[in-house]
């Protein structure tokens, strides 16, 4: 998928149980089921402990097995004293170019990995540890996490990080017509003329639109001096011959407002293509 380079994104946090591990999971989840050949590696800094690599899922429930659970075919826990022992991290086969991605997750040591990509998981009443990390980091994602993240939040970390085929938003669009004066269709009013017209009641229509008696006929008041002219037919007679219906100039609004909805939804139909 990605035929560039091996991208590398590190997570860190500024506490402990910040749910780095969580995000990791889902990230590596997310590419794998992509075609992604992924790999994870934990750098725990100790303050006096030689240095160590231990490759492979590793005990069930440590990060290293909940990681290649979910999707990662490399997976290393390393533990250094100094940056500096980090030099010694040689893997064998190397990580690249054979992974797509590596997650790394540290703290200590972005500096070391020169990543693609940072995400700092920014706990408000937490520790603070590491806070220029905020300023340089490419999202910062409010935590504690307490649940798998959802697929829009890792699709924009890997949009940041540079692959191709995740976006990291989705175009949208609102649609209105008007004139000088101001609204005259939009969503909302669309929709009540509508079921005005369908059902020959505004009543009825606010009913079936969700909106008060008093908003549908705040809305319509508004259009209708926006317009200059007419949207409804009312016509007095009680529950017998009363009622009321769409004028000529309402339909065919309606018609060129659902046009230009169509024609705006192909746009943004191109645009996800892009």
């Amino acid at each position: 998928m990605n035929e560039m380079k091996t991208r590398h994104i590190v997570i860190a946090a500024s506490a402990r149980k910040a749910g780095k591990t969580l995000l990791a999971q889902s990230l590596l989840g997310l590419a794998r089921g992509n075609g992604m050949q992924c790999a994870f590696v934990k750098l725990r800094r100790r303050g006096s402990s030689a240095f160590s690599v231990t490759e492979g899922e590793g005990a069930e429930g440590t990060d290293t097995a909940r990681c290649a659970a979910a999707g990662a075919s490399r997976c290393f826990l390393v533990e250094y004293g100094t940056v500096d022992q980090l030099g010694e991290f040689r893997p064998d086969p190397p990580l690249e170019p054979g992974h797509d991605m590596v997650v790394w997750e540290t703290n200590s040591a972005v500096e070391y990995v020169c990543p693609d990509g940072i995400v700092y998981l920014e706990v408000e009443q937490g520790a603070g540890k590491n806070p220029e990390l905020a300023a340089c980091a490419t999202l910062v994602v409010p935590a504690p996490i307490s649940c798998a993240p959802d697929e829009e939040l890792c699709s924009m970390i890997l949009h940041c990080a540079g692959f191709s085929g995740f976006r990291m938003l989705k175009p949208a669009f609102k649609c209105w017509l008007g004139t000088s004066r101001g609204t005259v269709l939009g969503y909302g009013i669309a929709r009540l003329l509508r079921f005005i017209g369908q059902t020959g009641s505004i009543s009825s229509g606010s009913r079936l639109s969700g909106i008060s008696y008093r908003r549908a006929w705040t809305l319509l008041e508004r259009a209708e001096v926006n317009l200059g002219a007419r949207l409804v037919k009312r016509t007095r007679g009680g529950s017998h011959n009363g009622g009321s219906s769409l004028t000529l100039l309402a339909e065919r609004l309606l018609t060129e407002y659902d046009e230009l909805e169509k024609a705006l939804s192909n746009d943004v139909r191109v645009l996800e293509d892009l």
